[in-house]
């Protein structure tokens, strides 16, 4: 089968944005602390309730809770329940940290209006 010059140009041209392409995926240890992130927040947002904003506040504090978690993992070199270069057990309870400070910092009192202003 012949080719003409078009063609293998063509192929060559999608070959290298394939290759570079797969250069810039994430690492499937990162996804994998992106999801277990998500699912925290949202968890603790299941959980305790709220509207919209207070479900941002969770997935945000899941996220970086678990970030420092991660990094505070790999600098003290905690192996507990390890899936790959994830430090599972140091970035959730860094997680489960920064979600009960969120939720501190979210809740209201019971008897609070918000139609009225102090």
């Amino acid at each position: 089968m012949r080719y003409n010059k078009t063609t293998l140009v063509r192929c060559a041209l999608a070959a290298r944005l394939l290759t570079g392409v797969a250069n810039t995926l994430p690492s499937p240890a990162l996804v994998l602390g992106f999801l277990f992130a998500t699912l925290y927040g949202a968890a603790f947002h299941l959980l305790l309730g709220g509207d919209a904003r207070r479900l941002a506040s969770f997935l945000i504090a899941g996220w970086l809770g678990f970030t420092i978690g991660q990094v505070a993992g790999s600098v003290l070199n905690v192996t507990l329940f390890d899936i790959g270069l994830l430090h599972l057990f140091p970035a959730t309870i860094g997680a489960l940290f920064a979600l009960l400070i969120a939720h501190l910092l979210t809740n209201r009192p019971a008897n609070a209006d918000p139609l009225v202003a102090d």
